[in-house]
């Protein structure tokens, strides 16, 4: 008798298998078969639906994953070269070749259950036969398996494999619906919005490693083999360093900071962050609207929202306190009680039995997170049952003299005011009110800052945002002070998204601040906002017969978060806009940087023509310079009569300057009457969107920008998404009143067919250039040359190449000419020395006129339709020039000391500044050559184009308002 005809015979009523990989009676068991015959059943239908005949062999996810059409588990078996593919997720055949020292010719992981599963070997970089042992213990399971791998696969949800892994945890992330191994399906996808365990975020972790994604690893696997030794942090509110720091002995044991945590230091109740950096500040948001709502009176009828109140009661006789308020509130109600001890507990049960009039439930939480971690945590599954919530405990701030104890009756009043509260819920038949709190108790406003607590807020908004939003110092604060406040539950989701836990809370140490607790608290607000919904402030003893309600701004600019443009693009984050009262006119001036030391011709040239239009446009109109690129160094001054603002802040009138990088922090206040000067094309981008913005703010027709054309930017990109988005900015002409820089670059736009009808600029040398200057000097064997390695418009390799083709061909001519590079510093200075060519980088005024002054000729490149002022710079000073021409671009028609080429040949360019340095040996320099009306000795039409620009400008003002 064949060996399978007798399994079919006897084997199978027997309860034999005929390998390792088909267990026959689990195969009945769990599909579920009424069948005598298992092993024909998937022979001949069961294999084709996907059915598994081990736990171990996942055989549809095998044949999905290696593209087999037959019978999966005969490939398996059959085919050597395949003997390193893994049977499922969980099983690393790699890892347990490796560790085992299987022979090619074995199967893995028939090996393993024959051999490495007694003998422990490890299958899997997040599984822990230890740890799993004292999971299967703890939860009373009691598998029949022989193997650690076929236990797990088949265990409860409550059986975790690792400490780092935490199967409930993970599943709430996926959908409690979901039928598979939660490890298997983490291992299987490398998802970063799927997190292995509440102190691990897998996106954190690759936004910290790029390399790690780069490689395809799975976070956790790189983490547990490599990444806890480099002391990565896993999750924003752990600190690697900081855990073992503050823990000698884990440090000194070599341990993995993490998972010590998870299994003794949480339990031990050691600190794993230290406290941030104090600020003793914070800046607080102005109001936008003050209303008084009616107490009494007739209002439309409502649906009754349900309601709960989650009371923390750590002091249960304060909790006494609270009964008449809580008997007080409408129905349908639910008080949700938490407190730490058991005695507490009974004491407040037989309290609400006697006193409360409305349902209750009291859990005991751990002493940890004071009465946030027992809401967000102990009463997740509740606050999702509720529409409506409000937070009260029985604050006592041990730490203030007096206890502050009026300070708690103030908020537990106030949220509860017996004639009031009607009309502190009527505000939530407002769909996008998310919240409502008191406003500051009045001896503790002046106290509201930072404290330690910026870091953590910062990781929390993060991770709500997806790592796209952050706040800095910048940011406004605003909190509902105690903690005390009524919410749409659905507000809060962000934070209930975050999955925290108990353990994510700092340890009770009678700490007064830089706790998550404290971070929890001083977000609430961000929470708000972040869940698309706005919050409100009230005042309930200001008034009688009113509630005083007050609107505030957005705190978070929730259009400047990161997207997969800004992501590459840093330049193109917008801008989020707050609608200024401000009726004043004012002229915004967005430009990369605002200070003259970090910027070139184009910088200078747009506060130049910005100062034009300030005369023009007078005292009537203010003021703003935001730079929106470079943040302002510490040398930053404003001109006379300017100040320093931060983007939101509209106190200042008249010149204001402010830093634009801060609008990933802050929102910007825009006024109806504003109007934006864009200088580069991605500054013409944000103009155009906050006149947009603008318009609908503030219910108006939309106005045009002013766009200073400084030269044709999409050509300094290859065709892109980069280049795309420049060209952009030239369509729509109607949107913006144009001025162009220089009557070449405005031909160029006239022969490409844009249709911009723009004003013509026409610009003159710098005066503080031509103040150094000297025509006196004498002139020397100078070639200078213009290069700038971030512009490859510039065309450095290009010069290069052309200077060492002529010192090359003459050496003998060029022996005692000095070649000197200026414009940016020059990466490759070493190889630039070995032609004799000197890098100086970017010079001062003072120096760059000294050496105008001195060398005789000069090499300055531009692929671009605007002229370039280097050469023009250089023929100012009597110097004879080499330049390129390009399109309708000529140089040599602006000046006889300009020479130009049109093609790019090195060997006859080379030839052609050989010959040029000749002439210029021979005849000296030339200083009254030029052949236009503009730039030479300072020529321009500055004011004939301020003067129409703001005359333009001040046109449309008016309209701004109606």
């Amino acid at each position: 008798m064949s060996a399978f005809a007798h399994v079919c015979i006897f084997g199978e009523r027997e309860g034999r298998s005929p390998h390792p990989l088909i267990d026959l009676a689990w195969y009945r068991r769990h599909y579920g078969l009424a069948t005598d015959h298992p092993l024909l059943h998937y022979l001949s239908e069961g294999w084709r639906q996907g059915l598994q005949t081990h736990p171990a062999f996942w055989a549809r996810w095998f044949a999905d994953r290696h593209r087999i059409a037959s019978e999966p588990l005969l490939d398996y078996l059959t085919r050597r070269d395949g003997f390193r593919r893994d049977p499922n997720p969980v099983f690393d055949t790699a890892l347990y070749r490796s560790e085992a020292d299987v022979p090619d010719d074995v199967n893995p992981l028939v090996h393993y259950l024959r051999v490495g599963s007694a003998r422990g070997d490890r299958f899997c970089h997040v599984f822990d036969a230890d740890y799993f042992a004292e999971q299967c213990r703890r939860a009373g399971y009691r598998p029949d398996a022989a193997d650690d791998l076929t236990r797990f696969l088949v265990a409860p949800v409550e059986v975790d494999p690792h400490p780092l892994f935490d199967r409930r945890f993970y599943r709430r992330q996926i959908g409690d619906g979901f039928a598979g191994n939660e490890l298997g399906h983490f291992l299987d996808r490398k998802d970063p919005d799927l997190d292995p365990h509440c102190l691990f975020s897998t996106r954190f972790y690759y936004d910290a490693r790029g390399d790690v994604v780069q490689a395809g690893y799975n976070a956790l696997v790189h983490y547990l083999r490599f990444g806890w030794k480099e002391e990565v942090d896993t999750h924003p509110l752990f600190s690697a360093r900081d855990y073992l720091s503050l823990n000698g002995d884990v440090a000194e044991a070599q341990a993995n900071p993490l998972v010590h945590y998870v299994l003794y230091g949480a339990r031990e109740g050691r600190p794993f962050r230290r406290e941030g950096e104090i600020l003793r500040f914070a800046k607080r948001a102005r109001p936008v609207a003050i209303r008084s709502v009616p107490v009494a009176g007739p209002s439309a009828p409502r649906r009754a929202l349900r309601k709960g109140v989650f009371v923390h009661a750590y002091y249960p006789d304060t909790f006494e306190e609270f009964i008449p308020f809580l008997n007080r509130i409408p129905q349908p109600c639910h008080v949700y009680i938490s407190t730490d001890t058991a005695a507490k507990f009974y004491h407040i049960d037989k309290v609400c039995i006697d006193r409360l009039t409305c349902p209750y439930s009291i859990r005991i939480c751990d002493n940890r997170g004071r009465d946030i971690a027992p809401m967000l945590v102990g009463y997740r599954d509740e606050l999702e049952q509720v529409e409506l919530a409000l937070h009260i405990h029985t604050k006592r701030s041990v730490h203030y003299t007096g206890g502050f104890d009026q300070w708690r009756h103030y908020l537990v009043g106030s949220n509860l005011h017996p004639e009031k509260l009607d009309a502190i819920l009527a505000l939530f038949d407002d769909p996008s009110v998310g919240a409502v709190a008191p406003d500051d108790f009045p001896p503790v406003s002046a106290l509201v800052q930072w404290g330690g607590n910026l870091s953590a807020v910062r990781g929390l908004v993060a991770m709500m945002t997806g790592f796209a939003q952050g706040v800095s110092s910048d940011t406004l604060l605003e909190m509902p002070t105690g903690s005390m406040f009524w919410f749409r539950t659905r507000a809060l989701k962000p934070l209930l998204d975050l999955r925290l836990e108990t353990l994510c809370f700092d340890p009770e140490a009678g700490q007064i601040d830089g706790t998550l607790a404290h971070a929890i608290e001083r977000a609430f607000f961000y929470v708000i906002e972040v869940s698309g919904h706005r919050w409100l402030r009230f005042d309930t003893e200001s008034s009688p017969g009113q509630l005083r309600v007050t609107e505030y701004p957005p705190l978070l600019p929730a259009e400047s978060r990161t997207d997969p443009i800004s992501r590459a693009m840093p330049e193109m984050l917008p801008f989020s806009v707050v609608p200024s009262r401000d009726p004043r006119p004012r002229l915004n001036l967005l430009i990369p940087t605002a200070e003259r030391m970090f910027g070139y011709a184009g910088i200078s040239e747009a506060l130049r023509i910005f100062a034009g239009l300030r005369r023009v446009l007078g005292e009537g109109f203010d003021f703003r310079v935001i730079a929106t690129d470079i943040a302002f160094s510490d040398q930053m001054v404003p001109e006379p009569g300017g100040t320093i603002a931060d983007l939101h802040d509209e106190s200042p009138a008249g010149l204001v300057y402010a830093d634009g990088t801060n609008r990933r922090f802050q929102n910007l206040a825009v006024r109806a009457s504003d109007v934006f000067v864009a200088t580069a094309w991605w500054t013409a981008a944000h103009a155009r969107e906050l006149h947009r913005r603008q318009a609908a703010l503030f219910d108006q027709p939309k106005t045009r920008f002013v766009y200073l054309i400084q030269d044709y930017e999409c050509g300094f990109y290859a065709w892109s998404t980069r280049y795309a988005l420049a060209e952009s900015t030239y369509r729509d002409p109607d949107d913006f009143i144009a001025i162009f820089n220089t009557p070449i670059l405005a031909d160029y736009f006239r022969n490409a067919g844009y249709g911009i009808a723009g004003l013509v600029y026409e610009p003159p040398l710098n005066e503080e250039i031509a103040r150094f200057i000297d025509r006196s000097a004498a002139k020397k064997k100078i070639a200078l040359v213009y290069m700038r390695p971030s512009a490859q418009r510039n065309c450095l390799e290009f010069a290069h190449a052309v200077i060492a083709l002529a010192k090359r061909s003459d050496p003998d001519f060029w022996r005692d000419w000095e070649f000197v590079a200026v414009g940016e510093a020059l990466d490759k200075a070493g190889e630039m020395a070995l032609h004799g060519l000197t890098s100086r980088g970017r010079l001062t005024l003072p120096e760059y006129g000294d050496l105008l002054s001195r060398a005789s000729i000069g090499l300055s490149l531009m692929v671009s339709p605007h002229p370039s002022y280097p050469p023009l710079e250089m023929a100012a000073a009597g110097m004879l020039v080499l330049t390129n021409a390009y399109a309708n671009k000529d140089l040599s028609a602006l000046h006889g000391n300009i020479r130009s080429f049109a093609s790019f040949d090195p060997r006859q360019v080379a030839d052609r500044l050989r010959a040029m340095a000749a002439d210029a040996l021979a005849d000296g320099p030339r200083w009254d050559a030029s052949r236009i009306g503009w730039f030479f000795d300072g020529r321009t039409n500055l004011d004939a184009v301020v003067t129409r620009a703001g005359a333009e400008i001040a046109a449309q003002v008016p309209r701004a308002g109606t």
